[in-house]
Parts: C-alpha cells; sequence; structure tokens
C-alpha cells in the first residue's frame, strides 16, 4: 500500500475517488449557483493557465483569462509574477469522466487605478515593436487593478538604457506621463525629456539661470545646456543685439573654453525640438561672472581679452 494511502486510512479519509468525487460534487454545485470563486494560477500552457479552484485544478484559456493581452506569449513573460496569485473566476464546464473543469477568469473583480503623474513606477517589457515597447506595471499593484500596460516609445528612452538593449522580460522603472486620448498609459525612461510633460523647462521664461558652453568636435557651433540637462539657442538676433554688439559676443564665445559657464536669460521655448531659448547677459559675466567662477577656470589674459572685446 503506497504512503499516502496508509496515511489515508490512518486518519479516516476517503479513498483518491471519493475524495475527488466529493470535490467534485461541491464545486457542481456552487457552479449551479453561478458563484464567483477565488481561485490561484499554478501553470501555464500553451493556450492558458492551469488554475486551483476549491481544491480542483482547473483550465482557463487565455481568450477567457482575467485580462487579455495582444499577443499570447506576454503570459509567459508575466507568469512568474502572477503564480499563486488570487484572482477570481467562475466555473465553465465540468466532465467527470475524466474529470475535466473549465473556468472562466473575465470577470468584473478590479478597481480603477490611480497612477499620479511624474511618478515612477517599475514596469516589465512584454512586447517590443520598432515604435518602442509595452510596459506591464499591474503586479506594481499586486494585480488589485489588473493589467495595466503603457507605451514606452523609443525616443523616450535614457542615455543609461537604451532601446537596443532593452529586452523582452527586462524590469526598469518608467515615469508615467499621462494618458492619451485613446487611454493608452504612456511612460518615459528619459527625464530630461519627461519633464517637457510636466512643463519644468517652461516655467524657466523669464529666469537668469546658468548656462554650460559645450564645443563639440567637427561643429562651428558649441551647445548650450541649461542645468547642465535641457538643451538651448542662444539668440543673437537683431531685435536683441546691434550689429556690431552680436560680432563681438561671437568672439567672446570663440575664446571660451569647453565647459564654461555663462549666465543667460530664458526668453521662450520650443515644445517641438524641446529647446529653450536664451539671450546672453554678458556684462554680469564679464563684470562678476568670469572672475568670481571657479568652476570656468578660465586664466586671466583671457578674461582681459573678453573684457576689451565687450568694452570696445
Amino acid at each position: 500500500m503506497k504512503l499516502i494511502e496508509k496515511i489515508k486510512r490512518i486518519l479516516g479519509l476517503p479513498k483518491n475517488k471519493e475524495w475527488l468525487g466529493d470535490l467534485v460534487s461541491e464545486l457542481e454545485k456552487k457552479q449551479k449557483a453561478n458563484l464567483t470563486l477565488p481561485c490561484f494560477v499554478t501553470n501555464i500552457k500553451e493556450t492558458g493557465l492551469i488554475v486551483k479552484v476549491s481544491g480542483l485544478y482547473a483550465y482557463m484559456s487565455f481568450n477567457h483569462a482575467f485580462w487579455r493581452y495582444h499577443l499570447v506569449d506576454s503570459w509567459k513573460v508575466i507568469f512568474h509574477k502572477i503564480i499563486d496569485q488570487k484572482f477570481y473566476c467562475q466555473v465553465y464546464q465540468i466532465k467527470k469522466n475524466p474529470i475535466s473543469i473549465v473556468v472562466n477568469g473575465n470577470l468584473p473583480q478590479f478597481t480603477e487605478p490611480e497612477l499620479i503623474v511624474g511618478k515612477q513606477y517599475p514596469g516589465i517589457v512584454i512586447a517590443k515593436k520598432k515604435f518602442g515597447i509595452f510596459i506591464e506595471i499591474g503586479y506594481y499593484f499586486d494585480w488589485k487593478h489588473g493589467s495595466l500596460v503603457g507605451l514606452l516609445f523609443k525616443q523616450f528612452f535614457g542615455p543609461d538604457y537604451s532601446f537596443c538593449d532593452c529586452q523582452v522580460g527586462d524590469e526598469i522603472e518608467t515615469t508615467f506621463i499621462k494618458k492619451n486620448d485613446s487611454g493608452q498609459l504612456l511612460f518615459s525612461n528619459n527625464q530630461k525629456l519627461s519633464d517637457w510633460y510636466f512643463d519644468k523647462p517652461q516655467k524657466l521664461v523669464g529666469q537668469i539661470v546658468n548656462v554650460r558652453i559645450k564645443k563639440l568636435p567637427n561643429r562651428e557651433q558649441p551647445e548650450y545646456l541649461v542645468m547642465d540637462k535641457y538643451q538651448a539657442l542662444l539668440n543673437l538676433r537683431n531685435r536683441d543685439y546691434p550689429t556690431k554688439y552680436r560680432k563681438k559676443l561671437r568672439q567672446i564665445i570663440g575664446n571660451l573654453p569647453d565647459g564654461a559657464i555663462i549666465n543667460c536669460e530664458v526668453t521662450g521655448y520650443n515644445d517641438n525640438f524641446q529647446t529653450l531659448d536664451l539671450i546672453w547677459i554678458a556684462e554680469l559675466d564679464v563684470e562678476f561672472g568670469f572672475e568670481n567662477s571657479i568652476q570656468n577656470n578660465i586664466n586671466p589674459e583671457i578674461i582681459q581679452k573678453i573684457k576689451s572685446l565687450i568694452r570696445n
């Protein structure tokens, strides 16, 4: 006699068939009463999930699961996040010879989420397309809101984690941007680009800010970085400077070393290109900024040359 049968005999438990028969009979009663029952995910097959309900194993097809994915393979990616997780289902079909149980998990059982714009959420990559990736963040809420799939466009990847490096199954930190008109959740992995959605750079208009000059090889014009992250354009237009003055400013910039910091006023922005517009407060730098800025590390000869240009 097998060990399990011996234990059952000692404890006075019914034999296998009797025990299963009782469980099936109880489940049939619940089916007739159309009860919603708790179930736990235990395994995954090619076309569906295996769940345990009322002590019995049952099959749940992906078409009648707790939610649906555009790609069936997405279930395989997130399976380790839902195993032994409690959900709810109803019994659809019971067969006895042999015992076969089919359940339906496509029931109202989740609450609406309250995502906070600008907050970071962990997500798992469930699909990768040419235009970006789809990420599942539902597990962050212990699946209380069901599946929450967001879209992260490839242009919203940051420098530390590129679109090329991203693979299905990766777990990443993302920032919630907004929900678009079609209800799609949009995320970003690039803090600088995310800021534009939250109007952070735009609020700098009218302020005097530090701007770092970044000189690039094989490029005549340098880059201008506000707060070391927002790209900007230094305007030398007729309406802002006299013609002779503009030439002097170009000469001064040419003499400044890579990494030098200047003081500029933010006069506007371009949402399409995500750049700020600047006017250089040159007099402020010549009289105070350069000489008092250890960061610039400009030698006295260059300072005197700049002063000569600005004053003559």
